[in-house]
């Protein structure tokens, strides 16, 4: 569980400096983003293995099945929606600044590079989390062990 937070904590600078990149910077962004995407993926190993070791056998079945559907309800199917709606809010404001009435291709990429920074914020409260949670795994780990 630390090395996921420490993961997740890691790839939030990361992320941000990626998307933080002007026009152009495809060279800077993409390797940044990349390496940021690797780390976000060692979550998945780290915390399903984590969640075998305080969950019975019997049980373990059910846990995956109930995580799997809060996780891809609350962030796969939301997170989508929230960033594309922060990114339309963004793209007005950007349009207004500039003193366009209409939202342009211009304001548009605006809007998503600033709807995008939702992604080293939420990297961080994922990091929050897993540390909070390693810090009451063993204890768990020991009483799965022991029995109840």
């Amino acid at each position: 569980m630390r090395a996921a937070a420490l993961a997740a904590l890691i790839a939030a600078p990361l992320t941000f400096l990626g998307i933080l990149q002007p026009p152009g910077a495809v060279a800077i962004a993409l390797p940044l983003l990349c390496v940021a995407y690797g780390f976000f993926n060692m979550y998945y190993g780290l915390v399903y293995s984590s969640i075998q070791d305080v969950v019975s056998p019997s049980l373990r079945g059910t846990t995956m099945a109930f995580y799997f559907m809060v996780m891809y309800l609350g962030g796969a199917s939301f997170g989508s929606l929230i960033t594309g709606n922060l990114s339309d809010r963004m793209a007005r404001r950007a349009a207004l600044a500039a003193g366009s009435p209409a939202v342009t291709e211009a304001a548009k990429a605006i809007g998503l590079q600033q709807a995008m920074f939702i992604i080293p914020a939420m990297a961080i409260a994922l990091s929050l989390v897993l540390y909070a949670g390693s810090r009451t795994i063993e204890g768990d780990m020991s009483k799965m062990s022991t029995g109840p």
